[in-house]
């Protein structure tokens, strides 16, 4: 017998297709929808971090360049 992957698990306890009326299905629907939004959302802010990271440390050489030159002068 194979065990079938239970398709929510709240509170601890597991939930099948079968378990669950149409209603609870449609809220399974998208909860799954807006739980895969919410991942890229949370990649896509990592991102800006180190994004903004690195344009704040080449914006300080880019500065640093401008010191030497005017010193330089």
């Amino acid at each position: 017998m194979t065990e079938e992957k239970a398709l929510i698990e709240f509170n601890g306890r597991k939930f099948n297709k079968e378990d669950l009326t149409e209603e609870q299905l449609a809220i399974v629907g998208e909860l799954n929808v807006v739980q895969r939004g919410l991942q890229k959302r949370q990649e896509a802010y990592e991102e800006y971090i180190i994004f903004s990271k690195c344009r704040d440390i080449q914006i300080e050489n880019f500065s640093a360049t401008l010191e030497e030159k005017k010193e330089e002068e």
